[in-house]
């Protein structure tokens, strides 16, 4: 039996959770709160499974997946959901759940949660075994009723990947379903597979974002994808001439063409959900490094671009690191990981500088965005006057987003909780320009609303 952590803030519900999984032979410890849950969870090895509401009267379970998933990743977690709640499986899904269970919850459907949880991976069709390179998507991506292009793979251990369906099969969303059920939430193409894929989402998102007829929230979350694919194939293929001009192309056409359309009360939303990995992390760096370039009132097209395509690189030194890695803090690294994540900074301008077309500014930028006015940053010390100033915008919109991943906030903290969180560490270790243009960003629904606000306080 498994010793399993039950999070609800209702006590009697808390209470029939406890027997029920008693009864059926499992050792329970409860919490009626995320944060309490944590704490406990923090100083117990011994947790197998973690079954919490997804909606909590102090945060939600999704925040504490979130941190499952970042401290504890071995842990299996069920969400528990009513009907109406079940809108937000969709974020549940993509932040790693590996099973849900409906409310009012029984004896039997608790029980299939949990077999399922711990039930060993396996499929029904033929095994085979390929020891090619593969590209990494979402499976999400493929919840269409289309017939599939290319042979689609599962990834079951480090080395070894599994043919799941062939082309032409229908990957019905009940088969997607199945797979998330399971705890898999990526699949896998062989590499000229994926780069096909890539080359249809990147003709994709040029049309949507040119098209005067597409909102803006659409043309962001093309955006955001592409990036994100265009990220796998830099880990696969290594960065190259050609791939940069394509993240840079990507940018600048994302640029030119949603200035007059942005709403920031969009993008404060998505900052809620959006992914836990290396990748979701570098694009929406860019994409809040384009807003404050709008906030900013930067009439340059190049600086901008260059800002947009340092936060988009700043992190590729770690390129080749796994999710749970990337967002280990320092004090939870090896000797030999803090090592590597110490030398991040200069492999990634090294990267960067084997290019032909790679701006100084972003080579300097990458270098340099953990380093601090104090000198007291890496990999060199530097000083505040030898820094390079948008280094410092970057080290600002990198600290942000890495707090919103792995921070537990709700919706009534809101997201000036996290720049509060920033400035009271230092109030004069970030940039103060882009702390205000980010405040302001957060609290105006326009981002010409935050513009004027920025200007009137600057």
């Amino acid at each position: 039996m498994a010793q399993i952590f039950v999070i609800d803030d209702d006590p009697a519900h808390l209470d029939q959770l406890k027997n029920l999984l008693e009864k059926q032979g499992h050792v329970v410890h409860t919490a009626l709160q995320g944060l309490a849950a944590i704490k406990k969870i923090n100083k117990n090895d011994e947790i197998e499974i973690v079954i919490s509401s997804l909606t909590l009267s102090q945060g939600n379970g999704n925040q504490v997946l979130n941190w499952l998933r970042l401290h504890r990743n071995h842990i299996k977690v069920i969400l528990l959901s009513t009907e109406e709640e079940a809108q937000n499986f969709t974020h549940a899904e993509k932040s790693k759940a590996d099973a849900f269970s409906p409310k009012p919850v029984t004896e039997e459907s608790l029980k299939k949660a949990i077999d399922l949880s711990l039930e060993p991976i396996g499929f029904d069709s033929d095994i085979s075994y390929h020891p090619d390179k593969f590209g990494r998507v979402d499976v999400l991506d493929f919840i269409s009723q289309k017939e599939i292009e290319h042979p689609i793979y599962v990834k079951l251990s480090n080395d070894n990947f599994y043919l799941i369906a062939h082309p032409g099969d229908l990957f019905a969303p009940e088969e997607v379903k199945k797979l998330i059920e399971k705890g898999i939430h990526y699949i896998y193409l062989k590499e000229k597979d994926f780069d096909h894929y890539l080359d249809i989402n990147t003709q994709l998102v040029k049309a949507t974002v040119l098209n005067k007829k597409v909102n803006f929230q659409k043309k962001t979350k093309t955006t955001l994808h592409t990036a994100e694919l265009l990220c796998e194939q830099i880990r696969m293929r290594g960065l190259n001439d050609q791939n940069f001009a394509e993240v840079k192309e990507l940018f600048k056409i994302y640029l030119n063409n949603t200035i007059n359309e942005i709403d920031a009360e969009f993008y404060t939303e998505m900052l809620y959900s959006f992914g836990r990995t290396p990748y979701s992390h570098c694009s929406f760096s860019a994409i809040i490094a384009t807003l404050l370039t709008q906030v900013m009132g930067w009439s340059s097209e190049k600086n901008s671009i260059n800002l947009i395509l340092g936060a988009y690189f700043h992190d590729i030194g770690m390129i080749h690191y796994s999710d749970e890695l990337f967002f280990k803090l320092p004090t939870q690294m090896t000797a030999e990981e803090m090592k590597e994540y110490f030398h991040h900074p200069i492999k990634g301008a090294q990267m960067l500088s084997q290019l032909k077309e790679v701006p100084k500014e972003v080579i300097d930028i990458v270098q340099q965005h953990h380093e601090n006015i104090f000198g007291t940053g890496f990999p060199k010390q530097m000083k505040k006057s030898s820094l390079f100033p948008m280094t410092r915008v970057i080290t600002a919109i990198d600290y942000f987003c890495e707090i919103v991943q792995q921070i537990l906030f709700n919706r009534e903290n809101k997201l000036e909780y996290v720049l509060d969180e920033l400035q009271s560490q230092n109030p004069t270790y970030f940039d103060e320009s882009t702390m205000l243009a980010l405040r302001c960003l957060i609290k105006e629904k326009k981002v010409k609303n935050a513009k004027l606000k920025y200007e009137a306080q600057s």
